[in-house]
């Protein structure tokens, strides 16, 4: 790591705002933070908190935190963590990637066809846990197959893995046929339906407790895959994670579990909100189970007094445009998952 990589991060700071100036020491190695930098730091102020150790010889970073974080290693170890040159482009590369330090590398690219990964000569594991070298020699990525077929291709052994989930009509196949090839790893993982409340109809309390009340959430966990895959749950944290506190209050009988719908409430919550006959349109991903649980929850829409259809979109683009809110989104399918073990 050289000087150019440590003072331009600095000036390009300096001219976005986010410091007002910086100051740039040179010590002997293995010192850490100098005694001239120190001394300085206090002169104007400054927190030594805000003094990082750059070891160039040796090619370390040393981040000094603030205040004591339980989870700043499990936030270095996702992609958003990474330390990179000061000059690398804060955009896609294509199909010109930066230098890693992975197992692996790109052998061929085909982006209608699939891409073949080998291993990388340059590897050396440091760590079987962080970095591990990997098992095959050789990783063959088809791009373009259904999910359907993908399940296909699996159990006649002509592909090893696949990525999509496993379509809800094909569970019982694979269970019951193909249960040597089928690995289920628990996820904190939960599907939900988010509501803008900055627009018509969901800007209004009644017509978000409507909804709340009418949608059967078993239903949608029989959508999923049945209660071997998935469970009904009312609150935004999953279960088994860290200060979840199994509560439901909008069922037919509250309490810590959800029990089925409670459409006395459901429509009373929409005849109050007024909003009967108002269009609410439904955003949801082209693939199983995402666009069977927005069809699902059209029909409970309309049941409501809504006019209500579905906007299927590729898995690529939809998160992205629920996101934006110059596409108005009303409501939503969409999911979340646990990055790392923390509350």
């Amino acid at each position: 790591m050289g000087q150019e990589q440590v003072t331009k991060p600095l000036e390009e700071a300096a001219k976005a705002g986010k410091i007002g100036h910086a100051y740039l020491f040179a010590g002997s190695r293995g010192l850490g933070k100098t005694s001239v930098a120190r001394i300085f730091a206090r002169a104007i102020g400054c927190s030594e908190n805000d003094l990082y150790e750059i070891d160039a010889a040796s090619n370390t970073v040393t981040i000094h935190l603030r205040h004591p974080d339980s989870e700043f290693l499990d936030q270095l170890a996702v992609p958003f963590g990474a330390i990179l040159p000061a000059d690398t482009p804060d955009h896609d590369m294509g199909t010109q990637p930066i230098p890693g330090t992975g197992s692996y590398m790109v052998k061929s690219y085909d982006p209608s066809g699939g891409i073949v990964m080998v291993r990388n000569p340059h590897f050396h594991q440091w760590s079987a846990q962080a970095q591990p070298k990997g098992y095959p020699n050789e990783i063959d990525y088809k791009f373009g197959l259904s999910a359907e077929s993908q399940v296909t291709a699996v159990e006649n052994n002509q592909y090893d893995w696949m990525f999509e989930d496993v379509p809800a009509d094909r569970l019982n196949e694979i269970a019951t046929k193909y249960t040597t090839q089928v690995h289920i790893n628990q996820l904190n993982w939960f599907y939900y339906a988010p509501m803008n409340v900055n627009i018509a109809p969901f800007n209004n309390k009644d017509a978000r407790l409507a909804v709340e009340y009418a949608v059967n959430r078993e239903s949608m966990v029989k959508l999923f895959g049945g209660n071997a895959l998935a469970k009904p749950d009312c609150q935004i944290l999953p279960p088994e994670m860290p200060g979840y506190q199994a509560y439901c209050p909008y069922t037919e009988h509250p309490g810590p579990t959800w029990s089925a719908p409670n459409w006395t409430l459901a429509r009373a919550y929409m005849k109050k909100s007024g909003m009967i006959g108002q269009h609410v349109t439904v955003i949801t991903q082209v693939q199983s189970p995402f666009r069977q649980i927005g069809i699902y929850l059209q029909d409970v829409l309309n049941r409501l007094g809504f006019v209500a259809d579905v906007k299927p979109l590729s898995s690529n683009i939809e998160f992205n445009y629920i996101q934006n809110t110059n596409n108005k989104v009303q409501i939503s399918v969409t999911d979340w998952a646990q990055d790392y073990p923390a509350a």
